[in-house]
């Protein structure tokens, strides 16, 4: 196995560090950093500033850690078993809630198109019509709450249809 690795040590770390780049620009990495500073911009803009580099700091270094862990760990090149087991279920677990957030994303984003395509129909009928005007004086109100309640039914269809189907 140790034969198919490059014998370059400098090719080797390129590779490795060019990988990293691009994994940090995951959009996880992006949003938890973008989190890291607006939290901290109110409270303490010093520390804000760093967030990012203290971020990738870390995690660098718990990435480093498991590498290194799993570096110890092999056997002429093969993976412990246990990792094996546990990086199978990591990748079923990781699956299965991206499938969940496709489908809830999809409902959910029909739903809000449907509802700003109603809310700009209204809004255009009040500044076209005067007779439409006054039916939606002061409808403003149980408007917004019919609004909340099609973004809560169709946020329970969105968990419902994206509820795992039994094997």
């Amino acid at each position: 196995m140790t034969s198919s690795l490059p014998h370059d040590l400098a090719g080797l770390a390129l590779m490795v560090f060019l990988l990293g780049l691009r994994h940090g620009m995951d959009p996880d990495h992006l949003a938890t950093i973008d989190g890291l500073a607006r939290y901290n911009g109110q409270n303490r803009p010093r520390l804000a500033r760093w967030s990012g580099c203290f971020f990738s700091l870390g995690h660098g270094a718990i990435v480093t850690l498991v590498a290194g862990f799993v570096a110890a760990t092999l056997h002429d090149g093969a993976a412990p078993q246990w990792l094996e087991r546990v990086g199978a279920w990591v990748a079923r677990m990781v699956e299965r809630a991206d499938r969940r957030a496709r489908v809830a994303s999809r409902v959910m984003g029909l739903a809000i198109a449907f509802l700003g395509i109603g809310i700009a129909s209204l809004g255009m009928a009040r500044l076209l019509s005067a007779q439409a005007a006054a039916v939606l004086a002061g409808a403003e109100l149980p408007m917004g709450f019919g609004v909340a309640i099609i973004v809560v039914a169709s946020f329970a269809v969105a968990m419902r249809l994206a509820r795992p189907r039994p094997a």
